[in-house]
């Protein structure tokens, strides 16, 4: 074994060793913390007004309808994206669905309000015609504690 691979290998343990998941014997489950999924939005030059009137006139209207939480929209001062959006999840475990029940309510209150499921899917192709870029991540907050 050469020197740099031998001090390659103990620095690679060093981190191993002194990781918190290394350390961790049991399992242990967060409590008192919210989810998130975040979606950081970059529209195409110029594109961004149509996208804030589809969300006006057909999303808001059908997350009202089918009950489902309207995101809070954050839009960006100084930054690489244009808005953040941020819906909250009832539960971590929310990612085990691929169409959640909410998901569902929601499109069917979409094909109302636009005629059609046709009319909704050739809206919702637009809209992503709209967007230069966008990444989700989901993500926990801890809350204040009772």
């Amino acid at each position: 074994m050469t020197y740099r691979k031998f001090v390659s290998l103990c620095v690679a343990s060093a981190f191993v060793v002194a990781s918190p998941v290394a350390a961790q014997d049991t399992a242990k489950k967060r409590e008192n913390v919210s989810y998130h999924v975040m979606e950081f939005v970059k529209y195409k030059e110029g594109k961004g007004e149509r996208a804030y009137e589809i969300v006006k006139k057909y999303f808001d209207p059908a997350s009202v309808a089918s009950k489902t939480p309207i995101p809070e929209e954050y839009h960006v001062q100084y930054g690489d994206w244009d808005d953040v959006l941020v819906w909250p999840m009832k539960s971590g475990a929310d990612i085990e669905w691929q169409y959640s029940p909410d998901d569902v309510a929601w499109f069917a209150e979409l094909h109302k309000l636009t005629g059609s499921k046709e009319a909704s899917e050739k809206l919702l192709e637009e809209w992503s015609g709209l967007i230069a870029n966008r990444k989700r991540s989901i993500v926990h907050r801890h809350l204040p504690k009772k």
